[in-house]
């Protein structure tokens, strides 16, 4: 029955992906050896390009129309000396690019001018020596910077726009936050900036069980931003409230009916608005939960035992990779074994009315070494509030992570390619199960084609073996554009891709 499913999927799938993928726009590069881009939009849809090399900079502007309104080209200026591009930010007519010198601690701001073509750039805030660069963040026309004192339990929060720059000390109760904060880092998606990391979660565009993979990941919406670290047995939560200047903590304990303290077990979390998703697995049983953050209610437990048959998923169990060939996991036993040998993730997507949930893991290897029912779940909780202290008032260039492909692909976390031959390896075990809103109940149904898949099938029919040199996301409303840009065209060229 699968095998003719799947052939169903299949050629649905075809059928979408010829539609939905359109060249849109494209540009001309007028620094031919970039080593970065970033990009950013607008909540109008307008959105521009960044690209820079070691003495140029190069800001390309487009309108909600997708036609480009602006080309703007100039030297480095010399007040940026060593500092690298973290993150833009667009606002109507004008880009803000914040950059960071990891030598001076200083944070800059480059704002560029469509109309005018003018440009300026200035130091609007210093770190303390002893503070770490943590993470840059993004919410609306708001730029944060996270950084954590050496070996301390506190996180500096530096708030930048346009040109006006504040931070805010706060007090974290999790004893071990450092600690957390500069360990497993090889296990991230994106490449940390020194001695201490975490992975931003996005989820205005599609997650997986490589984006979600990580077991320390921060959120921000709406001035709140939110860091859970995830253990076989807890999730720890720190939300920072940026207009109330407040520290909240939260402690939530998962365990296992079936589970004794020599089993293997892992766990993981992800966050959607008010809902914590947690997906807990050791050798005898896994647990999918839902909880309420607001009234700490448990909204869901799904349960997979080994002999037993799934009844909550959608599809097949899957295995797939980017050297060999896809399967299906026949067995809930085999699934738990294979995901127990990788990183165990949950990700969570909205279609519609619907949560589509994809559960699993997550691994890379190299090809050179090798690889690299019945019963519940329980949770309880612990709570704590520390007070801030007031403390006074990128994508440039992540490593290949497929061995000549950027790790973070341009904005896009959660993608890997199929059927290469790069060094690095990667492969995902997983299934989805797709819920109402707002009950959590099962649905029955196909789950449509992924934006992984589809930007992957194009990238392969597209350009074949010619590696492209830089790729880039727009994250828009209601579409994604990707941008691609092979040394021999000369020109950056955008696709539309429909969410």
């Amino acid at each position: 029955m699968w095998n003719r499913m799947l052939i169903f999927i299949t050629l649905f799938c075809t059928t979408t992906f010829v539609m939905a993928q359109t060249e849109v726009a494209r540009f001309e590069m007028l620094i031919r050896k970039p080593t970065g881009i970033t990009s950013a939009a607008d909540a109008q849809g307008r959105f521009a390009y960044f690209l820079y090399s070691s003495t140029q900079y190069h800001v390309v502007f487009f309108d909600a129309q997708k036609k480009s309104i602006g080309s703007i080209l100039f030297s480095k200026p010399k007040e940026v000396k060593s500092a690298k591009p973290l993150s833009m930010i667009v606002d109507g007519d004008q880009a803000y690019i914040y950059l960071y010198n990891e030598k001076t601690g200083t944070i800059g701001e480059l704002k560029v001018t469509r109309a005018s073509g003018q440009h300026s750039y200035a130091t609007v805030a210093q770190l303390p020596y002893q503070q770490k660069f943590l993470k840059a963040l993004t919410d609306g026309t708001q730029f944060y910077l996270l950084a954590v004192p050496s070996g301390r339990n506190e996180l500096a929060v530096w708030s930048v726009s346009k040109g006006k720059a504040s931070s805010q000390l706060y007090g974290i109760e999790l004893p071990d936050f450092y600690k957390r904060l500069s360990t497993g880092n090889s296990y991230l998606n994106e490449e940390p900036n020194g001695l201490i990391g975490i992975d931003r979660i996005r989820t205005d565009i599609e997650n997986n069980v490589k984006s979600a993979q990580a077991v320390k990941k921060v959120y921000v919406s709406q001035g709140k931003i939110t860091l859970t670290f995830d253990d076989p047995d807890y999730t720890h939560l720190l939300t920072i409230d940026t207009k109330e200047n407040k520290a909240s903590y939260k402690k939530l304990k998962f365990s296992l009916e079936n589970e004794t303290t020599s089993d293997k077990k892992q766990g993981n979390s992800f966050l959607w608005g008010k809902y914590l998703f947690r997906f807990t697995v050791n050798t005898h049983q896994f647990n999918v939960s839902v909880i309420d953050l607001d009234s700490m209610v448990q909204r869901l437990s799904f349960n997979g035992f080994p002999g037993t048959e799934l009844t909550f998923k959608n599809g097949p169990m899957l295995q797939e990779g980017n050297s060999d060939k896809d399967k299906i996991i026949t067995t809930t036993e085999q699934f738990i074994k294979k995901v127990l040998a990788a990183s165990v993730a949950i990700a969570v997507n909205q279609k519609d009315s619907l949560y589509v949930l994809e559960i699993g893991g997550f691994e890379t290897y190299t090809t050179s070494s090798g690889p690299y029912g019945t019963g519940g779940s329980n949770f309880s909780m612990s709570m704590g509030m520390g007070m801030g202290m007031g403390y006074g008032g990128f994508y440039g260039g992540y490593p290949g992570y497929y061995g000549g492909y950027p790790g973070f692909y341009g904005g896009y976390p959660g993608y890997y390619p199929y059927n290469t031959t790069y060094t690095t390896q990667v492969r995902s075990y997983y299934f989805y199960s797709l819920l109402h809103q707002p009950d959590f109940s099962h649905k029955e149904g196909i789950v449509p084609i992924s934006l992984r898949e589809r930007i992957s099938n194009f990238q392969e029919g597209m350009f074949k073996e010619q590696i492209p040199e830089l790729v880039r996301l727009v994250n828009l409303q209601e579409e994604v554009l990707v941008g691609y840009y092979v040394g021999k065209t000369g020109t950056f060229r955008i696709y539309q891709f429909v969410k």
